[in-house]
């Protein structure tokens, strides 16, 4: 009976919340966030004659002259 008695009221309480968050864990999402952010537009950096030519916009000369030194 006690078992029983145990596991609905283990099923029905559900007020008591037990997470617990300290500041480390705010800290590494915010540096999360920050990574993700900066690695994004390194990566959009280093990539925009690729999507620039794929929205089919015209190369500039710096473009074009980066992909020269490419082919030699």
């Amino acid at each position: 009976m006690l078992d029983y008695a145990f596991l609905t009221n283990s099923a029905v309480r559900t007020t008591e919340n037990l997470a617990y968050l300290d500041p480390g864990t705010g800290s590494f999402l915010l540096q999360l966030a920050l990574a993700a952010l900066l690695g994004g537009a390194i990566l959009i950096r280093a990539q925009w004659a690729r999507i620039k030519k794929w929205f089919g916009g015209k190369p500039s000369e710096i473009d074009e002259e980066d992909e020269d030194e490419k082919d030699e």
